[in-house]
């Protein structure tokens, strides 16, 4: 109690009050739940290639509901970050958890990409001509508009970010909605086009070419999936009212992940399409 009382008269005659944010024990679950969901990705890859894409479709729910359930844990904790209030400003001392965990997440989901690009030039350097014989023709026009579609995405999500830097919640709500709108658009764009090559015989078990396709674009697909479970979080976050000016840690990584998903797809664009013209 003596403790208590002296920590507080410290604070005040600084001038200013330290307010710490209680924590939720589920949150300490999450890196289990992100850890059990990215394993299931390659298990989903491999089973998909032996013809068990029924399996495939059981797992890769689970790897969303995990990915969701702790993202919902992470961004629901405050985290034991210190706010100091002053009479006009907040100002956040450190980094929170949220932050480092998404430099994390990305970081780790790079090393997946690499993985499936190195898988892809590994099957180029085999075949002698690139793409193989009996390769349908891919259209890249409605790909471009895909393209295009996401790449706004990605900077309605950067202005989300940049309204709740000036304070604009409504502008946050708005382009986030916005911003998870077009993810949408690209994904059933995606599965459009999947559908289309389909009817022309371009199948996963097609040729090496197919193969790479199918693997590089599916990964990039469930990432962006998992995108707009994040920023769906942080728009019924936003709804509650949980960010300021001065705390917006949760929209800033959550942007961050959307721009890596961007960056990712323009180098995909470029290596199964325009490469191939």
């Amino acid at each position: 109690m003596s403790q208590r009382a002296e920590s507080k008269s410290e604070g005040e005659s600084e001038g200013l009050k330290t307010q710490f944010y209680p924590t939720l024990s589920i949150s300490y679950l999450w890196p289990a739940l992100v850890g059990i969901g990215t394993g299931l990705v390659p298990i989903s890859v491999i089973l998909f290639a032996k013809g068990l894409w029924y399996v495939t479709a059981s797992l890769v729910p689970i790897f969303i509901l995990f990915l969701g359930l702790s993202l919902y844990a992470e961004v629901k904790r405050h985290g034991k970050r210190k706010i100091i209030l002053e009479p006009k400003e907040e100002i956040e001392v450190g980094w929170s958890a949220v932050r480092i965990a998404t430099l994390i997440i990305i970081g780790t989901e790079a090393f997946i990409f690499g993985v499936a690009f190195a898988i892809y030039f590994l099957f180029r350097g085999l075949t002698p001509v690139w793409p193989p014989p009996g390769t349908p023709e891919i259209d890249i026009g409605f790909p471009l508009i895909n393209t295009i579609i996401l790449l706004s995405s990605g900077g309605t999500a950067h202005l989300a970010h940049m309204a709740i830097k000036r304070g604009n919640l409504f502008g946050l709500k708005a382009l986030l909605i916005v911003t998870i709108v077009l993810g949408t658009t690209f994904i059933l764009g995606q599965a459009s086009e999947y559908s289309k090559l389909g009817s022309l015989g371009f199948n996963l078990s097609t040729n090496m070419f197919a193969s790479s396709f199918f693997l590089l674009t599916g990964i990039h697909g469930a990432h962006v999936i998992a995108g707009l479970v994040f920023l769906s979080v942080v728009f019924v976050r936003a709804l509650m009212r949980h960010f300021t000016k001065y705390r917006n840690d949760v929209v800033e990584s959550s942007v961050y992940y959307w721009h890596f998903v961007d960056a990712v797809w323009v180098v995909l664009f470029s290596m199964l399409y325009l490469q191939v013209i």
